[in-house]
């Protein structure tokens, strides 16, 4: 993004100057460990006989901790991007360009990723136990345009609702970027309204808090890093390690407190609570030093189209040939964990990176 200083917007006003306002080696490590956290949570799918899970019982542990807070966490995220990548929007054309580069990276790999889930999952439910099958290549076709979460590529819903997120809040962020944190009660009133899941609408509204709270961490963001920058280690050390704790002590309460509160209120309190534990442990110095973050941060994208397959490539034969259980289950997962990561990565810097508009869609 080019250096808007002369431009006196709203938009221009909010956001930071350029690349350089901050690091985004980062947002990268941040966008890493949300990606891991996402992939992590996909490697099993509910079992033919209702369980919530296909495996062992430590991984449906593991995983309901991680949906406690993954997805609030992967909006915040997004959410501080599209704040940063935030340019004023003056004119109709202005709205009409920006909405277009939106479209051209986030349609495509959404359309062709459901469009080949439909077929693929029409064909191979003839052999498989595949989840979220469809009812018809029509109906899974319709599902996919208007339901996305209850599609068959609901694992990519969030494409769906970013691209919703890309195309609406920027007219509202222009116009009173200034007052941004006047969003933030509407958002939050916004998160307790019922909806049904046509066009997404009900994870619109839910993650609408998160994501605002992003733009918010965007503009302020230059602040945050110079007063982290004047603090001793030391104090950054004991922040970060009650940062951490708080985040832990809310995960280990949260089954309990959802008996009371509700499992929606549950979540958005931990998944708050997660965005500075894991913000911070992902700017400390040791995971500065370990790049294996930063590297995944950069390949979010191909690993979020493509992930799900190639799980599903190991996960559906050892389920049919029931071997996904015991001792074979906890060599599959991480097996499942760093193909996941690896081939696309590999396919995006060998393969996708060849063709412009393949690189463009993949991120």
């Amino acid at each position: 993004m080019t250096s808007a200083t002369k431009n006196t917007s709203p938009a221009s006003a909010a956001r930071p100057s350029g690349k350089s306002a901050f690091r985004l080696t980062e947002v990268d490590r941040a966008k890493g460990l949300a990606i891991l956290l996402v992939v992590i949570g996909h490697l099993t799918s509910p079992g033919p006989a209702g369980s919530e899970w296909v495996g062992r019982e430590w991984y449906g542990v593991l995983k309901g901790v991680i949906y406690h807070f993954h997805m609030p966490f992967f909006m915040f995220i997004s959410g501080f991007l599209l704040f940063h990548s935030l340019k004023p929007i003056d004119t109709a054309a202005d709205y009409l360009r920006m909405v277009g580069r939106r479209a051209h990276r986030i349609i495509p790999g959404y359309a062709i990723y459901g469009l080949l889930a439909v077929i693929g999952k029409l064909l191979l439910s003839n052999y498989f136990q595949v989840d979220n099958a469809p009812g018809g290549f029509w109906r899974g076709v319709g599902d996919v345009l208007l339901r996305p979460a209850s599609s068959s590529a609901t694992q990519l819903w969030y494409l769906y609702v970013l691209f919703l997120y890309s195309a609406i809040l920027p007219i509202v962020l222009t116009r009173i970027g200034r007052c941004l944190v006047l969003l933030v009660p509407v958002a939050l009133v916004a998160h307790f309204i019922p909806a049904n899941g046509w066009f997404a609408s009900d994870l619109f509204l839910e993650y609408l808090l998160v994501l605002i709270l992003g733009c918010v961490a965007a503009k302020y963001y230059e602040k945050i890093r110079r007063g982290i920058q004047a603090c001793p280690f030391w104090l950054l050390a004991a922040l970060t390690g009650a940062l951490v704790t708080v985040f832990a002590v809310s995960l280990l309460a949260a089954d309990t407190a959802e008996e009371f509160v509700g499992g929606k209120t549950v979540k958005l309190v931990v998944g708050l609570l997660s965005i500075p534990a894991l913000w911070s442990l992902t700017m400390t110095r040791a995971s500065a030093r370990w790049g294996v973050l930063e590297t995944l941060g950069k390949y979010t994208l191909v690993i979020y189209l493509l992930h799900a397959p190639i799980v599903a490539a190991i996960r559906l034969p050892a389920v049919k040939l029931d071997c996904f259980t015991g001792t074979a289950f906890d060599i599959l997962i991480p097996v499942m964990v760093i193909l996941g990561i690896a081939i696309p990565i590999y396919l995006k810097k060998e393969l996708f990176s060849r063709f412009r508009w393949l690189d463009q869609i993949t991120g």
